[in-house]
């Protein structure tokens, strides 16, 4: 860390959370001694992929170096193709050089330098070589005895290759499931909130199969299958505890903005992923990805792409043409005619609007999916987004009040209860008989009315004092509309730091509600008031800690040359 320039003080922090760990075991129960290591950081703790990344760009500059000074050649996929002189797979790395005894001892040095500054000791006994089919038998003697490195007999057996036809797509298919399974059944014990599952399924089970659908076409039945795992657990209220399923998945892949929660829909994200991951070197040299053709005997991966184009060309997300066509170049000047033929009058008035260079260039691809004229997977996904037809409208005004909902500064365990209600997607009394899980409608609090979303917010007489002890967000203006209106229509008038305030006492009375129904307790509408303003005064204090420790660190600043 040292030579890549951190400064000395970080690297020193990072020292001590290495250095400093402990663990404990549980046995039958009870919590045993206290042991320190001696091997660093274990495999699932957090820190351990980002420093085992600091590392791998000490072999990866090293390799680099080596070429740059001729001492290393890599290998090609193809004839025009970039030459590639290692691979990084996680933990695991490929290196490429010529099978002469030059070339082993250049990579031998490369290795044990790497091990002298990082510490990581390479295991040449759990390590093998490869060689192409014109290899000689007596270089690949020379080569192995000077790298120490067994040879490979069969190399899809070491390199677990896939030939992704029959059992073994299969057996891709259903690692990518266990990993996801087994990943939440180590958090179910976990009383993670809502809050908690959604940055943990965005951060990390969603994150699982993403290597696989940039490189292959899952089938759809597999991105449903992964999916419902991740609806279970998000609507699941603990381990083995099911829950109600109040919407389909595909809503909640929507955008926040438009009501949605912002998880990844596997079968767009897996189109996006797929767009991106472009052989041209090998498969369209001297051509565009759109005007490419499948050929003979391509690889899996290349099919994979190539079927996903079809489907951005049905998608209509390509448009292929030249500007050329739409300029008379005799006068430099848009041909009004052809445009408003081609286009929509809004488009085309914008076209229009735009001023021509007076000195004709060639056309070039531009991707319409952003204003950049980039491609990205992210506009990509958007795009698909748009064009899915069983995507629900929200009207501008929801919109609105989700964009701003979002933007309040608060738990995301508050706005996401919140955002169940405006949806009608909380648990009420009224629900449960409406799903015919209950046989009473009837206030647990007051038990005059049918509990519906209206009368626990606004008509429970326990809600209408809590509500009378925090006079800055009454809006009588609103008391007449429905409940939906009612929240919609609040959130969007009131400030934000009132927003905050508001949010935070429908979460208070959510949460009295479910303590009296589970834990048998109560509080008055004073008292859920008060617990609101502490709470509220609570979260402000942190926030300041925090800024006061803002201000106090000192900005980055690039290291000095050497």
């Amino acid at each position: 860390m040292i030579k890549l320039g951190f400064a000395k003080e970080w690297v020193e922090l990072i020292r001590r959370c290495v250095a400093t760990v402990s663990y404990a075991v549980n046995i039958n129960g009870r919590r045993g001694n206290l042991f320190s290591p001696t091997r660093g950081l274990k495999q699932g703790d957090p820190l351990s992929p980002f420093l085992f990344l600091i590392c791998s760009e000490g072999i990866s500059s090293l390799m680099k170096v080596a070429r740059r000074e001729g001492l290393l050649r890599g290998a090609k996929a193809s004839r025009y193709g970039p030459e590639i002189t290692h691979l990084l797979f996680a933990d695991d790395c490929i290196l490429f050089g010529e099978a002469t005894s030059i070339g082993a001892k250049v990579l031998k040095n490369i290795l044990q330098i790497y091990e002298s500054c990082s510490g990581q000791c390479v295991n040449f006994s759990k390590s093998t070589v490869f060689y192409s089919p014109n290899t000689t038998e007596e270089n690949k003697d020379v080569v192995s005895k000077l790298l120490g490195v067994r040879t490979a007999i069969n190399p899809e057996k070491y390199l677990g290759l896939p030939d992704m036809v029959g059992k073994k797509k299969k057996e891709l298919f259903q690692n990518l499931v266990d990993r996801i399974l087994m990943r939440i059944e180590g958090w179910s014990n976990k009383f993670l909130s809502q809050g908690g599952k959604e940055v943990f399924i965005k951060a990390v089970i969603q994150a699982i199969p993403t290597y696989a659908m940039s490189c292959f076409l899952l089938p759809d039945s597999l991105c449903r299958t992964m999916e419902s795992i991740f609806a279970k657990f998000w609507w699941e209220k603990g381990k083995g505890r099911r829950g109600i399923h109040w919407c389909q998945w595909s809503q909640l892949c929507r955008p926040k903005v438009e009501g949605g929660l912002g998880f990844r829909n596997l079968a767009q994200f897996h189109v996006a992923l797929l767009e991106k991951q472009v052989f041209k070197a090998k498969y369209f040299p001297r051509s565009d990805f759109i005007k490419s053709q499948l050929g003979n005997k391509t690889s899996y991966v290349w099919r994979s792409i190539w079927a996903a184009k079809g489907v951005l060309e049905k998608g209509l997300i390509w448009k292929v043409g030249t500007v050329a066509e739409l300029i008379d170049s005799q006068s430099r000047e848009w041909n009004r005619e052809v445009i408003r033929h081609t286009f929509a009058a809004d488009e085309a008035d914008r076209i229009l609007r735009i001023p021509l260079a007076k000195i004709p260039h060639e056309d070039f691809l531009a991707w319409g999916g952003d204003h950049s004229g980039e491609f990205s997977v992210k506009s990509t996904y958007k795009l698909l987004q748009s064009f899915d037809p069983r995507a629900y409208a929200v009207q501008n005004v929801y919109k609105d009040f989700y964009r701003k909902l979002w933007l309040i500064d608060l738990p995301s365990k508050v706005k996401i209860m919140a955002w169940k209600a405006s949806w009608n997607y909380l648990p009420t009394q009224a629900n449960l008989l409406y799903k015919k899980l209950s046989a009473n409608a009837l206030c647990p609090r007051c038990g005059v009315a049918a509990e519906t979303s209206d009368h626990l917010f606004r008509e429970c007489p326990l809600s209408v004092e809590a509500w009378s002890h925090i006079p800055e967000v009454k809006c009588p203006q609103f008391n007449s509309l429905d409940f939906v209106q009612w929240l919609t229509k609040t959130i969007d008038f009131l400030p934000l730091d009132l927003c905050h305030l508001f949010c935070e006492t429908l979460w208070a009375i959510w949460g009295d509600r479910n303590a009296r129904i589970h834990e048998k307790t109560s509080k008055t509408g004073k008292e859920i008031a008060n617990f609101v303003i502490n709470y509220i005064h609570e979260l402000d204090g942190v926030k300041n800690k925090s800024q006061k420790a803002t201000k106090i660190r000192s900005s980055w600043q690039r290291p000095p040359d050497k």
